[in-house]
């Protein structure tokens, strides 16, 4: 089934995340009310380890509440779309020493900077393990909107936002697609709403292996 299809919930789980007691109440109701997919955004609340475990809080859901959740989504007949930041929204990540240096624009660690080859290897790294633990899910949601900050460090002023933004966005969704080429990439689109379409033709197709989320 296409995502324009899919009538999605988006669950923003950072900061207070719900019990899973809580989601055995909430998943039969949603499905009764017409959704079709749950689109999950983590955050700190995934159980990333190795050299990214700094980044889970110390509340995050464990492995097994995560194949718990997907398996009470199934048992509800709605899918899960994972939802991970991979350009803005990155606070909780470039919030911590070892990854700071890879903001931006100094004065926000909101946004990571596209012209630093550490940034793709963290957030592939981030990706890896995301989608370990999603072996079941057919999309996978990048995030990628209100970058604020693009363009302002001293690698990247030289070089159009235009050009930053879609470079960015088309590395990140390219490495999903050479980790598991059956994937399906969305991403937000209010950056793309000012770009014009002859850049964005001439740049690659990019509606060949991204879909975008209006809102």
């Amino acid at each position: 089934m296409n995502a324009e299809f899919h009538r999605l919930i988006h669950l923003d789980l950072k900061g207070a995340p719900p019990n899973l007691a809580y989601f055995e109440q909430l998943f039969p109701c949603l499905r009764l009310w017409g959704a079709t997919g749950l689109l999950i955004e983590y955050e700190d609340m995934f159980p990333y380890d190795d050299r990214l475990q700094v980044i889970a809080a110390s509340d995050a859901y464990s492995s097994d509440d995560i194949r718990v959740i997907q398996a009470m989504a199934k048992a509800n007949n709605l899918i899960v779309v994972p939802l991970v930041q991979t350009f803005g929204h990155l606070e909780f990540v470039l919030k911590h020493q070892q990854f700071r240096h890879l903001s931006e624009c100094t004065k926000s660690i909101t946004s990571i900077c596209p012209s630093r080859n550490e940034s793709m290897e963290l957030i592939g790294e981030v990706l890896r393990q995301l989608l370990e633990q999603h072996p079941d899910s057919e999309f996978v949601h990048i995030g990628a909107d209100e970058v604020w900050n693009l363009g302002e460090c001293e690698l990247c002023r030289s070089q159009s936002k235009e050009f930053l933004y879609l470079k960015h966005v088309k590395s990140v969704a390219q490495h999903i697609l050479d980790l598991h080429s059956g994937k399906v990439v969305i991403m937000w689109d209010d950056m793309l709403r000012n770009v014009d379409s002859t850049i964005l033709k001439s740049f690659f197709h990019f509606s060949s292996f991204i879909s975008f989320f209006l809102y």
